[in-house]
């Protein structure tokens, strides 16, 4: 690259980055909100599992290990909770995939920098 490529990149990097830092922001976000609505969802479960009651008006379920049995298999079965997760999986391999590309614009940026600053120095007269 020549110099005034290098500079001209170098001013569009930040732009960029910005960018890139508000997509990552919002799909954070949206992780947040999900992660929310899974919880809440999985105390109305577990809500329904402590009060639930037999026909002589005894606990269905006793101690935690049933409860918690109870609360995994009513979450494998939960359309709305299986929706969430895989939506969950797929919005962190997003968030790990635009990680890698800010890391990746935050690199060049720190290597023009660098390049830049050696020019400036004149020692890239010496090789």
């Amino acid at each position: 690259m020549k110099n005034q490529q290098l500079i001209d990149r170098l001013d569009q990097l930040p732009a960029q980055i910005a960018e890139v830092s508000t997509q990552l922001m919002e799909l954070q976000q949206k992780s947040q909100d999900l992660k929310n609505e899974q919880v809440d969802l999985e105390l109305q479960i577990k809500m329904n599992i402590l009060t639930e009651v037999d026909d002589n008006g005894k606990k269905v379920y006793s101690n935690a290990e049933s409860r918690d049995a109870a609360l995994s298999e009513r979450a494998k079965a939960h359309p709305q909770l299986c929706e969430i997760a895989a939506s969950l999986g797929d919005l962190d391999k997003q968030i790990q995939m635009i990680k890698i590309n800010l890391e990746k614009l935050a690199n060049e940026q720190r290597n023009i920098r660098s390049i830049m600053a050696f020019i400036a120095s004149g020692s890239a007269n010496d090789l």
